[in-house]
């Protein structure tokens, strides 16, 4: 028997060979690629319009879902975008149920269904339901496009304007104040924020015309349930405090929450490299009402009892949003003064950030430029620091971490209707 074999076939048989295992190699990898190309694609289309923290499970006719979305300007956007992401990716799908948290805690959940190009939504604080679905699959879904640890860089301008003088028309202060923001474990926040003079005819003596250390703090969400919302905030507060603050929120409706504000403060400034100090504990608590009128979109806010430092009395805000944008007056009444003034935001570049998801340090400008102004900064009212109302975090505004359910549900139908964008 001739064992022999020309070269020829042989090379021929180990080409049909190799080509036929590259074949079935391909048949298989497109066969897996295909089982995994409706999550993948779900996932890159979220992640790619700026929306971090994503888990999805889908369960018969509906998909659960909960995100982030610090890239994203404005709550109800974020949740509209992936709201139209999911029905693109999952176009036999008409019930979604969607969890929008912030620091790693959720904060509000919607409902939604979707029929013949239409939505119809509504907005509620039981979340607890949505996670256990969630938690549900096995294995535990992945977290595509997590946040915790990165950096956060933000830009924030700084402009004071004071026209009570009477030796100068204004005394006129800019500053650059950036903060330093990142997310460690759950509902965790640490902030760091100084104050850079960029411009002030403020004297060289006076510390407002001096570096300042704004804001140094450690924020901690305890909790965001179907009834309650609860917070923490130790450290340096805008402007020139430092000490504890803490809130506490019932939803009592959709559209009213009662609220308790507690602080401990002391005054803190730094003046020619040195730190000078009030020597007083500070004790203030106000009981605080928020109601939100959807129809006229109304937010009245009513706070009462004792202020920053000491004073008691009360504080009325009437602001009236237009989608991202806010415009309120407000008036004070605290031991026999009385003032008044106006506030607004109003939001600044592009609706999102530049998508750096991989990137540990992210650079950023504010969502919102907010300001207020206030009609006594003089005598009595000035000088005995009445009606204060400071701030622990530095984006704090009647636009940004509002989670009342019927403003969101408002705005949010009012973006898939395609009535702003």
């Amino acid at each position: 028997m001739n064992r022999n074999t020309s070269p020829t076939s042989t090379s021929s048989l180990l080409r049909k060979i190799l080509f036929g295992l590259f074949f079935s190699l391909i048949i298989t990898g497109n066969n897996s690629a295909q089982g995994q190309t409706q999550e993948q694609t779900t996932y890159q289309s979220l992640t790619k319009a700026g929306i971090e923290q994503v888990r999805l499970h889908t369960e018969g006719d509906t998909v659960y879902a909960s995100f982030e979305s610090s890239q994203i300007r404005g709550s109800y956007r974020s949740l509209g975008i992936a709201l139209q992401s999911l029905a693109k990716s999952f176009p036999d799908t008409h019930h979604f149920k969607l969890l929008l948290g912030e620091f790693g805690l959720p904060q509000i959940a919607i409902e939604a269904t979707h029929a013949s190009d239409q939505w119809q939504v509504s907005a509620h604080y039981d979340t607890h339901s949505i996670q256990k679905r969630l938690k549900a699959e096995e294995p535990t879904p992945i977290t595509y496009a997590g946040n915790r640890g990165k950096i956060d860089v933000t830009f924030y301008p700084i402009v004071s304007i004071d026209n009570h003088i009477l030796n100068k028309l204004a005394r006129v202060g800019i500053y650059l104040a950036p903060s330093f923001e990142t997310t460690l474990w759950r509902g965790n926040r640490f902030i760091v924020q100084p104050i850079i003079p960029v411009f002030t005819n403020i004297p060289d003596n006076d510390p407002e015309s001096q570096f300042q250390w704004g804001v140094v703090g450690i924020r901690q969400d305890w909790l965001a349930s179907k009834h309650w919302r609860s917070s923490s905030t130790i450290g340096l507060f805008l402007y020139n405090l430092a000490g504890l603050h803490h809130e506490v929120n019932y939803h009592l409706s959709r559209t009213l929450d009662l609220g308790l504000r507690l602080s401990a403060t002391t005054g803190l400034q730094r003046y020619n490299g040195n730190w000078t100090r009030d020597r007083k504990l500070h004790l203030g608590a106000m009981a605080i009402a928020d109601y939100y009128e959807p129809r006229t979109a109304l937010q009245i806010k009513l706070a009462a009892g004792r202020f920053t430092y000491g004073d008691l009395g009360t504080r009325l805000d009437i602001v009236r949003h237009f989608g991202e944008y806010a415009i309120g007056a407000y008036a004070i009444y605290t031991d026999g003064e009385r003032n008044a003034g106006f506030n607004f935001a109003i939001p600044l570049r592009s609706k999102r950030q530049s998508n750096w998801p991989n990137q540990m340090i992210r650079l950023r400008i504010p969502q919102y430029f907010s300001w207020e102004y206030s009609m006594l900064n003089y005598y009595r009212y000035a000088f005995e620091h009445m009606g204060v109302i400071y701030k622990e975090i530095p984006d704090k505004s009647f636009t940004t971490h509002y989670w009342q359910a019927a403003y969101i549900e408002h705005y949010l139908q009012r973006f898939l209707d395609n009535k702003i964008k």
